[in-house]
């Protein structure tokens, strides 16, 4: 009971925050999709031979921080039942590769059909040694299995471990890395584009041409193509994200790809809709060279101090349409806000 008061409690807050923000007139929805049993990803830290959650740093020292053994019953909840089961069993087993790992960050996935993967990433010796063990060779035969950033350990395996969906609620299985940035389950991730299409109700009819930035593997850019038919140009500087294009390029063909950041556009481009996914520092300074002329705006946020950030520097060209509120982060200071942008 204690459990779901707090999750209530950090609710409320949020929906508090983010109204204080944008306002009452353009609220559309504050949504709170049934999430239980829907992360199908889960991100843990190996400290000292034990799995669990770390705390944010106390110092500027890198090792000074708060740890947290365990699964906390509220993450419990929320995991899908064949993900925690393999969670647990994968603690049974760190004597395997706790001599490698001082601190280490773990991410754990499971598809909808078993497939489990993991990446591990941590000081880059430390994870040469790892990839040469035995060990490693035995994780790799029961899983996918991903080490470090740059993936040349162990050679990234694409595959579907979060689908999109169009339109008309069909399952896209677009392709990701374990690494690679996603909303924690299916059903946030339905959540997401469902309410991102209802905000473009009066606009997708009139939209002739439209691009994105922060577009990641093409979450949402699969996910639009079914409503607005293919962008014009995509945006993302995330070398992994970039690498995947290949691969999930057959749901918008004809898009032109741009492997840069947001900050280096210098042309000018005129648009009747962009849509922009920002990490969660934002995009503010993107927003405010204005290199992108567009009539609307669609705005993802996973972080309300990148909303601050964002919407200041948009309330200066733009005014606020409508905006919605989606508990996709329960136990935590994140929630994800979808605001529309209409330029005067």
């Amino acid at each position: 009971m204690l459990a779901k008061q707090n999750l209530q409690n950090s609710w409320a807050k949020k929906c508090a925050v983010s109204r204080e923000i944008l306002g009452e007139n353009s609220l559309l929805r504050e949504a709170t999709p049934d999430l239980r049993g829907d992360r199908s990803r889960y991100d843990l830290m190996l400290y000292q031979g034990k799995l669990g959650l770390r705390g944010p740093k106390k110092s500027n020292d890198a090792w000074d921080f708060d740890f947290h053994p365990g699964v906390p019953s509220d993450i419990q909840n929320l995991l899908k039942p064949s993900l925690l089961e393999f969670v647990q069993e994968f603690d049974q087993e760190l004597s395997q590769i706790s001599p490698f790992m001082n601190a280490a960050q773990l991410r754990f996935r499971c598809d909808s059909k078993g497939k489990y993967g993991v990446w591990i990433d941590t000081e880059r010796r430390d994870l040469e040694k790892f990839s040469e063990s035995a060990e490693c060779e035995k994780m790799k035969a029961l899983f996918h299995l991903e080490l470090g950033q740059r993936g040349d350990l162990i050679p990234r395996s694409q595959h579907s471990w979060l689908p999109s969906f169009s339109k008309d609620n069909e399952e896209i299985p677009v392709e990701c890395f374990i690494s690679s940035f996603t909303q924690p389950g299916p059903e946030a991730n339905r959540a997401l584009i469902a309410c991102g299409m209802e905000m473009l109700d009066e606009v997708a009819a009139s939209c002739l041409s439209w691009s994105e930035v922060g577009a990641g593997y093409g979450n949402l850019t699969a996910a639009y193509s079914t409503l607005l038919g293919a962008p014009e140009w995509i945006l993302e500087k995330e070398a992994r994200d970039s690498s995947l294009w290949e691969a999930n390029k057959k749901y918008f063909i004809g898009a032109k790809f741009f492997p840069k950041a947001v900050e280096t556009i210098s042309e000018e481009f005129l648009l009747d809709l962009l849509i922009a996914d920002p990490p969660r520092s934002g995009f503010a300074d993107f927003f405010k060279k204005d290199h992108v002329k567009a009539k609307h705006i669609l705005l993802y946020n996973c972080d309300l101090r990148g909303l601050i950030s964002d919407s200041q520097a948009l309330k200066s060209k733009y005014d606020l349409q409508k905006w919605s509120l989606i508990e996709l982060f329960p136990g935590t200071p994140y929630a994800e806000t979808i605001t529309l942008w209409k330029r005067r």
